[in-house]
Formats: structure tokens, sequence, C-alpha cells
């Protein structure tokens, strides 16, 4: 036994609001998710110029361990005899060790701000060509 035609028709959305309280919240729900949508949309220009910054605070991170190599490893030791030695040493290999650290994640910061630049070089590239090819606007206008 097939089911009643009716039953086969897809069913009004019952929000139990008269129809235009129902436009009005349609359209409120509309220019919410426009909202959500540019606030997520990817800027590769921004993603551009977190990158340069990136780099420059890299940069200075290798200056400023530069103009301190002597204070941190240089210390002198603090008296004649051998536990005066011993501590000066320790202290000099923990400021050779934090330099290391600190410019290896200087290189790393600048690693990743040139992979940033190129990601959103390349996401600038695949976004006109979309473009390009499909005539592509999406609903915020680019």
């Amino acid at each position: 036994m097939d089911p009643p035609e009716e039953d086969l028709q897809p069913a009004e959305p019952e929000w139990g609001l008269p129809p235009d309280l129902q436009e009005s919240r349609l359209r409120e729900l509309q220019a919410s998710w426009l909202r959500d949508l540019q606030a997520m949309r990817a800027r590769p220009d921004g993603m551009a110029e977190v990158s340069a910054k990136m780099v420059e605070i890299a940069h200075q991170i290798s200056i400023a361990n530069a103009k301190k190599a002597s204070v941190m490893t240089k210390i002198p030791a603090p008296g004649k005899d051998s536990a005066s030695a011993l501590l000066a040493r320790f202290f000099n290999a923990r400021g050779v060790l934090y330099q290391v650290h600190t410019d290896r994640g200087a290189e790393i910061g600048k690693q990743f701000s040139w992979s940033l630049k190129d990601a959103a070089s390349e996401y600038e590239d695949t976004d006109e060509r979309s473009k390009s090819l499909f005539g592509y606007e999406d609903s915020c206008g680019t």
C-alpha cells in the first residue's frame, strides 16, 4: 500500500512564528552567516604582513643575542677557588645553550614566516585562477 500523496510533500517549517517574523528571522540568520563568512575568510595580505613581522622579530632576537653574547657566555668566576671556576663554567655553558636555543627558535620562526608568505602567495594565485576559470565571485563581493 502506497503512502498518501500529501505525506510525500516536504513539510513547511513549523517554527510557531507568523510568516513575517519567519522572514525577519531568516534575514537575521543570513546576515549572521555573511558576517561569519567574512570573519573566516583568509586574507593573504594579512598573512604576508604577519610573515614580515615574524622575520623582523627573529632578526631582533639574533641581534639581541649577538649584543649580549659576552655577558651571557663570559661570566667571570666570583672567586679564585675551584668551586667558583666550576660555577663560572656552568653558567657560561648555560649561556651558550640559551643562545643556541634562541637562535634555533629564531631560525624556525624565519622558516615558518617564509612558508606563511609562500602559502599566502599560493592562496592568492589559486583564488585568482579559480575566479578566472569559473567566473566566481563570492557573496562578500570579492
